[in-house]
């Protein structure tokens, strides 16, 4: 029997984060922006985009090693 693990909205919202990350990152020219309003924060976005593949991984292994736990303390398990 597995145990069921409770859904954190947090979770998504740093999921989100992570996408929108990501997607910044591939902005081909952001530099091309510069002097247009809200460039400074677009570039900005691109040079953290690195972060959210990081940010994946960190949930993912989050995600992964919480199931592991709960198959550990599941009855019957093998």
């Amino acid at each position: 029997m597995r145990v069921k693990t409770a859904h954190m909205p947090g979770l998504d919202l740093i999921r989100g984060l992570a996408i929108l990350l990501v997607l910044f990152r591939h902005i081909p020219n952001p530099q091309a922006l510069q002097g247009q309003v809200g460039a400074g924060v677009v570039i900005f976005l691109n040079q953290l985009g690195w972060c959210g593949v990081d940010l994946f991984f960190v949930i993912s292994g989050f995600l992964v090693t919480g199931s592991i736990l709960d198959s550990i303390a599941a009855e019957g398990r093998f």
